[in-house]
């Protein structure tokens, strides 16, 4: 609110309140709060105020903290265990540069850790299909996730068709969904409930910008990568956990 003082009760019912410094009675007490804490930390101002103000430039930040990222990126790719509770998320293209991205995920103590992936490039439709469908056949996927955009449309409807029993969510990218589905995977980084190998991933995670209002990878890199790990993330059960529910799905 106005007043620095926000409070809410979440999906779980959990009394949730979140206090700007300016409400803080001994933060507050420093009119110069800001300056102050840049000195301490060793800070640029513009940091500063994205942490402590919520104040984003119209230039480029990097979303997600490098720390984060590496504290994530352990372990290595995983054959199936038919034990294993797994999902997919899929980040499709067939043209130009990007990558179609299908990742596999295991669910398992309240986290999700990376174990396989697909990663080609100016492949045909029936080419990248069929990398997707070795996945699912092996890792049996609970649900598998995928961007309806573009050519993904084409996707979602092959990978229903092909596999009847395995439920196929199809997620409409919007300018709204897309923050929530990145705000999610930044919480996700940050309590360290989503791991993976060294790999393209930990690359495109750390140049992964805002610019503005808009998400996405600067010019000359890929995206492909996060935006099948959002997804994958979307469709597991730490979507519930995130306290965030409000996508569209077909």
């Amino acid at each position: 609110g106005s007043d620095g003082v926000r409070s809410w009760v979440d999906e779980n019912g959990w009394a949730k309140v979140l206090l700007h410094w300016r409400a803080h009675p001994i933060y507050s007490s420093d009119p110069n709060y800001i300056e102050t804490t840049m000195k301490r930390k060793q800070m640029t101002e513009t940091t500063a105020r994205q942490e402590y103000d919520l104040a984003f430039s119209d230039s480029d930040v990097t979303v997600f903290p490098a720390e984060a990222v590496k504290n994530c990126a352990r372990g290595g790719w995983e054959s199936p265990d038919p034990d294993g509770t797994y999902f997919l998320g899929v980040d499709t293209s067939t043209v130009g540069g990007d990558y179609t991205v299908a990742m596999v995920g295991r669910y398992e103590k309240g986290a999700v850790r990376v174990v396989q992936m697909y990663r080609q490039r100016k492949r045909t439709v029936d080419y990248n299909l069929d990398g997707i469908g070795k996945l699912i056949e092996e890792y049996s996927p609970m649900a598998v996730a995928v961007e309806r955009n573009g050519c993904g449309q084409v996707f979602v409807e092959q990978l229903s068709k092909t596999w009847p029993r395995v439920r196929v969510d199809s997620i409409a990218t919007t300018k709204e969904s897309k923050s929530e589905m990145i705000t999610r995977l930044l919480w996700a980084l940050e309590e360290e409930l989503v791991t993976f190998p060294v790999s393209p991933i930990v690359d495109e995670l750390l140049v992964y910008s805002r610019d503005g209002q808009k998400f996405g990878a600067p010019s000359g890199y890929h995206d492909d990568t996060v935006m099948a790990m959002a997804f994958l993330i979307t469709v597991s059960p730490l979507r519930f956990q995130s306290g965030t529910f409000d996508l569209s799905f077909r």
